[in-house]
């Protein structure tokens, strides 16, 4: 089954907004990101077993889109937005920007 042209533009956002944040990060937060999206993959094979890696690159380079080729690619490219926005979140509260510091009276 082919996939919409509304579900590709959805697709396409999703990418553009990822890569924005993307440009937003520093390198020590994209490597946190990878750290954690690895240690995720690790405990997935942990649980279920090896990948397919094979299939993979298949998917990887396909030259259509179809509807499971499209719910992988949006829901990954969920997961590492997600994950990044975690690793941002961590990193601003730990250098007190944008919350309250007691001891300074201000909000950074």
């Amino acid at each position: 089954m082919s996939v919409s042209k509304s579900e590709l533009d959805d697709i396409k956002q999703q990418h553009i907004d990822f890569q924005d944040l993307v440009l937003e990060c520093n390198h020590d937060e994209l490597g946190q990101c990878a750290k954690l999206l690895a240690m995720y993959v690790s405990i997935y094979k942990q649980q279920y077993g090896e990948l397919p890696l094979d299939s993979l690159s298949l998917m990887a380079d396909t030259p259509s889109i179809n509807q499971e080729l499209s719910k992988v690619i949006q829901e990954a490219i969920e997961e590492a937005s997600t994950i990044l926005r975690l690793v941002r979140g961590e990193q601003r509260q730990q250098q007190n920007s944008f919350y309250y510091s007691p001891s300074e009276n201000s909000i950074n």
